[in-house]
């Protein structure tokens, strides 16, 4: 992750690779993958880390997440450090660099790893383990002598699974969670610890949830969505296009009857009456974006915080 700071505009100077990747304050969160479905060699997919005391909880792993944690300004940041993995919904721009990323971490002495997400995040893990099952154990055999052990990949993986509003301790953060809007079942999440918050949405269209969730927050990472000022969201899709057997199936399945991302007017409402202090747009189109055109659309709603827009590698202090 190339370390960029809100202050400076300038990467940090490039030290040979320390112990632990280092951080200008003791809470914060950086946009590790800061683009939306579509390929894109200036933005890799759904991927926020946040950092608290040099222990990370990683949110989402969308393509291209695991390679642009190779491009940080003090070397290759350490997946050993990463204490938890969470997922907001399961589409593949959020997800697919997880196991690439969680098997780096245990190869390289992760320990322990903490799981959570929607129903069925413990599923996927037990899948790709069982698929993968010969190619991690050659891996471990060659790694055994130096004392790796199944930990993290194949024992001491502790799930939890959120269905909707929850609380709960995860590496020195409280962590409270709602579910949001959108057409994979969506959970987003707020971090709290020493009197500061972050929020980050994951996908999510128009939602009061949200509004609560991110209420008063120091940082909100939020579904950007690459629409342009007087643009909405994707439109509904139509289910009955699909024969029943590809439609979403129980309560934590898709829902194809609600858009899917939030158009900016949206967006900047939410944001103005739940009084956040500093909203960092993710989720963005490749190409340039007119930004003084869509912080205008924010001082008009009455949003009085500040905006910035997410790049890869771009590290805010909380």
């Amino acid at each position: 992750m190339r370390r960029v700071t809100e202050t400076t505009g300038c990467p940090a100077p490039t030290p040979a690779l320390p112990d632990h990747y280092p951080h200008a304050t003791a809470f914060s969160v950086v946009t590790v993958g800061s683009g939306n479905p579509w390929p894109s060699l200036e933005r890799a997919a759904a991927c926020t880390l946040v950092q608290f005391r040099g222990r990370y909880v990683l949110v989402d792993a969308g393509n291209g997440a695991a390679n642009s944690m190779l491009r940080g300004a003090h070397g290759e940041f350490p997946c050993r450090d990463i204490a938890a993995v969470c997922f907001t919904h399961f589409h593949q721009d959020h997800s697919t660099d997880y196991f690439d990323i969680v098997t780096n971490r245990w190869l390289t002495g992760g320990g322990p790893l903490t799981l959570v997400g929607p129903p069925r995040v413990g599923a996927l893990h037990a899948f790709l383990t069982d698929f993968y099952r010969d190619d991690l154990a050659y891996r471990w055999m060659r790694e055994a002598e130096r004392g790796l052990t199944g930990a993290g990949m194949f024992t001491d993986v502790q799930v939890r699974e959120v269905a909707g509003p929850d609380s709960f301790e995860l590496a020195g953060l409280q962590v409270t969670t709602a579910e949001l809007t959108h057409t994979m079942y969506d959970v987003g999440y707020r971090f709290e610890a020493a009197g500061r918050s972050v929020v980050v949405s994951g996908d999510t269209s128009l939602d009061e949830r949200l509004v609560e969730l991110a209420r008063g927050a120091d940082v909100l990472v939020m579904d950007g969505d690459e629409r342009w000022p007087g643009e909405l969201g994707h439109a509904a899709p139509r289910p009955e296009a699909l024969s029943p057997e590809y439609r979403p199936q129980g309560r934590y399945g898709g829902d194809f009857t609600v858009r899917a991302h939030c158009g900016i007017e949206e967006i900047a409402d939410m944001v103005a009456r739940a009084g956040v202090k500093h909203l960092v747009l993710t989720h963005l189109r490749p190409g340039p974006v007119d930004e003084d055109a869509v912080r205008a659309v924010y001082v008009a709603a009455g949003f009085g915080g500040r905006v910035s827009f997410a790049r890869d590698g771009l590290e805010i202090d909380v």
